[in-house]
């Protein structure tokens, strides 16, 4: 077998590479935490930063 499998994403992986899996979810947890805040009332609300432009 030439390659590994990551146990966390199963991800198929070079001899010696190291997955980035929990890396990149830690990312995306602070990202969502950055975005909430708590209002007057207690309870948790999306703060949406910077400018959001569908067409």
């Amino acid at each position: 077998m030439y390659y590994r499998i990551c146990s966390n994403c199963g991800a198929n992986l070079d001899p010696g590479e190291r997955c980035d899996c929990e890396e990149e979810r830690q990312k995306q947890t602070d990202r969502i935490i950055s975005m909430m805040k708590i209002n007057k009332d207690g309870q948790y609300e999306l703060a949406m930063v910077g400018g959001c432009t569908w067409n």
